[in-house]
């Protein structure tokens, strides 16, 4: 008779994120400052690997495909995720227009077009995240 076991248990083993949070929170892939947030909004509008590979060149392929990967294996929660992070920014810009109006938004954004628009359309490190 064989002392060995007709049945095996393997201990659970969480998946790994393919993200980590930095130190305000924001999870962002690949060892680079792209958010989670920004590549997992543009692929639920419809943006493809593709068209997230070459508007995110900083973010390695396989950072991208292993965060596409795991949005498809746990759509729910992430989602809920994004809806709460989203109703958070909703939060912090109407407090934001109540004290400053909204010229301000105005303004950053123009701003942030020409800054663009001068160095060749590369987004310069202003530290403000939109």
């Amino acid at each position: 008779m064989s002392s060995i076991a007709t049945s095996v248990e393997l201990p659970p083993h969480p998946e790994p994120a393919p993200f980590v949070f930095d130190q305000y929170g924001r999870a962002q892939v690949g060892g680079t400052r792209v958010t989670l947030e920004v590549l997992l909004g543009r692929y639920r509008l419809g943006d493809t690997f593709e068209d997230l590979h070459s508007g995110f060149p900083t973010v390695p392929a396989g950072a991208l495909r292993a965060v596409i990967a795991y949005y498809g294996r746990h759509t729910a929660v992430i989602d809920r995720w994004l809806d709460m992070k989203a109703e958070e920014f909703e939060e912090t810009r109407r407090k934001l227009d109540a004290l400053h109006g909204t010229e301000w938004w105005q303004e950053l954004l123009r701003k942030r077009a020409e800054s663009e628009a001068k160095s060749g359309g590369e987004r310069p490190a202003t530290g403000v995240v939109l």
